[in-house]
């Protein structure tokens, strides 16, 4: 009887080594890019094609089922709908990817009435219908704007109960990074004719976005004891036009596999309890820990953006 608990123990630890080995190796990420058509200090139309054209050529190229979100008064010039910015997303259907809600102005629920957020939401909803039904597509995720849901818990419940109602799914973020600092710091050195600066913010671009990596894998595996499937907040700027090649060949090089958004939903980890009630907007995998009930300990030596390139983006320090 011994011998037999013995074998019956071992295997159970073996197949939960394994399990805990395969989980920790199996590394796969969904790329999400915001603020489409596209982000930039620019008004430029041409720079805009410029920015949107490079994203989706190294998308393609690497084969990467990203999805990006629209923000519904990007689209309008003058109060009316410009046909250059629904031709920019159209590029995007045309590549084969998908588009979802951004809300329409891109406000926070911290400090909007839920009535006017549900109308921003079903304002954006009824452009992108329009635009995905030649494609036999439909809006099916929404991505909350600055991540931030706000400190009422009723109003948090009524408004996932009409996201469902809706047919939407949140889109949630587990690396969360800056890279809105580096693509505002970026640009601006390109305006000042600093090729010096820009080259210096594109070198440090990359080791910055694989260090967000690593931080977040490694509290992934202190939360629940393996790496989550990941989901990366980017945006369409042109920081990521110009390198976005040169950061998903370091994100291989990390061993990670590209995946949907769908598939990486399916981690139960997304199922997990979410009782953050706060102003801040930040990963889901923070939210979680904080739910769970996590130290300040447990959130310590985050990458931070680096000094020079706050300055450079003229924003104060962190």
């Amino acid at each position: 009887m011994k011998f037999f608990v013995s074998i019956i123990f071992s295997a159970f630890f073996i197949f939960n080594f394994c399990s805990y080995a395969q989980n920790d190796s199996q590394h796969e990420v969904a790329i999400t890019i915001d603020d489409l058509p596209v982000v930039t200090i620019s008004r430029n139309p041409d720079i805009e094609i410029e920015i949107t054209q490079k994203l989706l050529s190294t998308i393609n190229a690497n084969k990467v089922p990203a999805i990006g979100f629209v923000i519904g008064n990007k689209l309008y010039k003058n109060g009316k709908i410009d046909s250059s910015k629904i031709d920019l997303l159209k590029m995007w259907l045309n590549a084969g990817l998908d588009l979802g809600n951004h809300t329409f102005t891109h406000p926070s629920l911290n400090n909007t009435d839920l009535a006017t957020y549900k109308g921003e939401v079903l304002k954006c909803d009824k452009i992108l219908i329009e635009i995905l039904t030649n494609y036999d597509k439909k809006p099916e995720y929404l991505r909350q704007p600055y991540l931030q849901f706000g400190k009422d818990p009723e109003k948090i419940k009524e408004y996932y109960q009409f996201l469902k109602n809706d047919s939407y799914k949140m889109a949630p973020v587990t690396i969360d990074n800056s890279d809105w600092i580096f693509a505002r710091a970026y640009e601006i050195a390109i305006r000042k004719n600093n090729q010096a600066l820009r080259d210096s913010i594109a070198k440090t671009y990359i080791p910055y976005m694989i260090s967000k990596f690593d931080y977040y894998r490694k509290q992934s595996i202190k939360l629940f004891g393996y790496e989550v499937k990941q989901i990366l907040l980017m945006h369409a700027n042109r920081i990521n036009a110009d390198h976005l090649g040169e950061l998903l060949t370091a994100i291989k090089n990390e061993g990670y596999k590209f995946i949907s958004i769908e598939d990486a939903l399916e981690d139960n980890a997304y199922n997990h309890e979410d009782s953050y009630l706060g102003n801040a907007g930040i990963s889901w995998i923070h939210r979680w820990a904080i739910t769970e009930g996590k130290g300040r300990d447990f959130f310590g030596d985050e990458p931070a953006t680096p000094e020079f390139v706050m300055k450079a983006a003229g924003i104060k320090s962190e």
